[in-house]
C-alpha cells in the first residue's frame, strides 16, 4: 500500500481554491525506516507521490501511464530483516529507544495473547467435548432404539414361528383325538417303511394332551423337548390321514364296483330288450342308417377330395389313361402288323411263293417257315404279353402294400388310444374308400327279396303265415331308453332339419373352395 507522506491538515494545491500551483512545495523523503526493526529503505519519490496522486483521484491512471517508463507506481516494499510490512515510518529515524519499549510491550501482549488463547483453546475444548458428548448420547439412544427394534423383530419373528407351529400341531392333535383308536395304534406302531419312531402318552395324559399338548410338555420337565413332541404328533396325524385316506379309498372302490355290477346288470337287461326292439325294427334302421352313411359319404368325400385326396386320385386317374392309352396304342399296333401279315400271307399264297401243304395244311406256319415270313407279330404278341403281366404285378403288389399298410394300422391302433388318435384321419380314408367300395358293389340278395320270396312260399304252401311286421317297427328305437329316466327323447325332425342344413351348408363351402381353385388355376 502507498505511504501517506503528506502531514495531516497539509493542502497539495497549494491554495485555498484548489487550483494548484505551478511547483511543487513539499518534499518526498527517500528514506523509509522500519519501527519493528530499525531497518533503513530507499524508495523512489516521485512514483510514490504520483501513484498518492491516483488514489487521490487528482491524476487519471491513464495519464501516469502516458508519461513514460520514468513514472510508474510505487508499491509499499516488504522489510528485508524482519518481512514487515506495517511498521514503516517515513524518513530516516534512530528508533533504539522505542524499539526497547516496544519489548516490553511486545512481551506483556505475548504474554496477554498467550493467556487469550490458552482461555480460548481450553473454551473451544470444552465446546469440542460438549458436542461430542451429546453426539454420544445421540448415538447410544440410536444403539438402544435399533437393539429395541431388532428385538421387537426377532421377538415378532420367533412368536410368529412359534404360534405357527402351536396351530399347525393343535390342527394335528385334532386329528389324533377325532380318529378311530384302532387307527392311532396303527398309526402309533408305524409301519416297516417308515423311518421315525412315534411315541404315546399313558392313558391318564391323553385327555389333557388333546386340551393343550404344551402344558403335558411342560408338566413332564420338557422331556422330550416340545419341538420332539410337536414332531411326533404330527408325523401321527399325518400317518392318520394316509391311513383314512386308504380306508376310504378301499370302501369307495367297493362301493364304486357293486354300483357298477348293479348298472351292469340293468345295463345288460337293457342290451338285450333294446337288441329285440331293434331286431323288430332292423328293416327301417337299415333304410334311415343307409341314408345317414350316404349323407356321411358324401360330405366325407366330398371334404377329403379337398383335404388331400384329389391329388393321388389324379396321378392314380393319369396312370390308368396312361396305361389305357399304351394298351389301345399296342392294341392297334398288333392288329395293324396281323392285317399286314395276313395280307402278305394272302398275297405269297396267291402268287404260289407259299404252300400250305408244306406245314400240314397250316397257311400261316408254312408263311412263317418261309423265307417270306417274320417273327414281328410274335415279338410284339410277346411285349404285349410282359406289359400286361407287368401291370398285372405292380397292382398286386400295391394291393400287398395296401393290405400290410392296413394290418399294420390296426396292430399300432391296438396299442392305446393315442396310436388311434394318431391314425385316425388315414383309418377315416380306408372307410371312405371301403364304403364306396360297399355302395358301388350291388347286394347279393336283398332283404325284400328275401320276404317276398318267404311269403310266397308260404302262399303256395297255402299257409298263409306271411311274416308280419311289428307295430312298433316304425317307433323311434331309443324311446325305451329313456322310459323311467324321466328325460325326453330328441326330437328327430328337428335333427333331419339341422343335418339338411348342415348337408346345404357343407355344398355350399365346398362349391366355394372350388370355384376358389378354379379361379387360383386361371391366374
Amino acid at each position: 500500500r502507498p505511504v501517506d507522506m503528506h502531514p495531516a491538515g497539509f493542502d497539495p494545491g497549494g491554495r485555498r481554491d484548489q487550483r494548484g500551483l505551478m511547483k511543487d512545495l513539499f518534499y518526498w523523503s527517500p528514506f523509509m525506516t522500519c519501527a519493528a526493526c530499525n531497518t533503513m529503505a530507499v524508495i523512489d519519490s516521485g512514483a510514490a507521490r504520483a501513484f498518492k496522486a491516483v488514489l487521490e483521484g487528482q491524476v487519471h491512471p491513464d495519464a501516469v501511464a502516458a508519461a513514460g517508463p520514468g513514472s510508474r507506481m510505487e508499491f509499499l516494499p516488504k522489510c528485508e530483516t524482519c518481512g514487515s510490512t506495517k511498521d514503516w515510518w517515513d524518513g530516516s529515524h534512530n528508533l533504539l529507544t522505542f524499539l526497547g519499549a516496544n519489548k516490553r510491550e511486545l512481551a506483556e501482549r505475548m504474554l496477554k495473547e498467550k493467556l487469550a488463547a490458552t482461555k480460548i483453546q481450553s473454551c473451544y475444548r470444552f465446546y469440542l467435548r460438549r458436542r461430542w458428548g451429546r453426539a454420544e448420547i445421540q448415538r447410544t439412544l440410536v444403539m438402544q432404539m435399533l437393539r429395541y427394534r431388532a428385538a421387537a423383530l426377532i421377538q415378532g419373528t420367533c412368536r410368529g414361528r412359534l404360534g405357527r407351529r402351536r396351530a399347525l400341531t393343535f390342527a394335528g392333535v385334532k386329528i389324533v383325538a377325532n380318529s378311530n383308536p384302532s387307527i392311532l395304534k396303527l398309526a402309533v406302531k408305524g409301519e416297516k417303511f417308515h423311518k421315525r419312531r412315534c411315541f404315546w402318552y399313558k392313558k391318564n395324559q391323553v385327555p389333557e394332551l388333546f386340551r393343550d399338548y404344551l402344558a403335558v410338555a411342560e408338566r413332564t420337565g420338557f422331556d422330550p423337548s416340545r419341538l420332539e413332541v410337536e414332531v411326533n404328533l404330527l408325523e401321527i396325524a399325518r400317518r392318520i390321514r394316509v391311513k383314512e385316506a386308504y380306508y376310504a379309498a378301499l370302501i369307495q372302490k367297493r362301493f364304486r364296483g357293486m354300483q357298477a355290477r348293479r348298472f351292469l346288470l340293468v345295463f345288460l337287461r337293457e342290451v338285450i330288450r333294446v337288441r329285440e326292439i331293434r331286431t323288430a325294427a332292423a328293416f327301417r334302421l337299415q333304410r334311415l342308417f343307409r341314408g345317414w352313411v350316404g349323407r356321411r359319404t358324401y360330405e366325407k368325400l366330398t371334404l377329403a377330395k379337398f383335404n388331400g385326396g384329389i391329388l393321388s386320385a389324379h396321378l392314380r386317374s393319369r396312370q390308368l389313361d396312361r396305361d389305357d392309352r399304351a394298351a389301345e396304342d399296342i392294341r392297334s399296333a398288333v392288329l395293324q402288323k396281323y392285317s399286314k401279315e395276313r395280307m402278305e400271307e394272302r398275297s405269297a399264297r396267291l402268287t404260289g411263293l407259299v404252300h400250305p401243304s408244306a406245314a400240314g395244311g397250316k397257311k400261316m406256319r408254312a408263311f412263317h417257315e418261309s423265307a417270306y415270313g417274320d417273327d414281328s407279330v410274335t415279338e410284339l404278341m410277346k411285349k404285349v404279353t410282359g406289359d400286361v403281366r407287368e401291370i398285372m404285378a405292380r397292382e398286386a403288389r400295391l394291393e400287398e402294400e395296401r393290405q400290410e399298410r392296413s394290418q399294420y394300422v390296426k396292430d399300432m391302433q391296438d396299442r392305446g388310444r393315442p396310436m388311434e388318435i394318431y391314425f385316425e384321419e388315414e383309418m377315416r380314408q380306408r372307410s371312405i374308400q371301403v364304403i364306396e367300395r360297399l355302395t358301388r358293389e350291388p347286394v347279393a340278395r336283398p332283404a325284400t327279396d328275401i320276404l317276398r320270396r318267404h311269403n310266397a312260399r308260404l302262399a303256395r304252401s297255402g299257409k298263409n303265415t306271411a311274416f308280419k311286421f311289428p307295430e312298433g317297427c316304425y317307433v323311434d328305437p331309443q324311446v325305451p331308453l329313456y322310459e323311467g329316466t324321466g328325460l325326453q327323447p330328441p326330437d328327430k325332425k328337428a335333427m333331419a332339419d339341422f343335418r339338411r342344413a348342415r348337408r346345404k351348408r357343407t355344398e355350399m363351402e365346398n362349391a366355394a373352395m372350388l370355384e376358389r381353385q378354379r379361379a387360383r388355376g386361371e391366374r
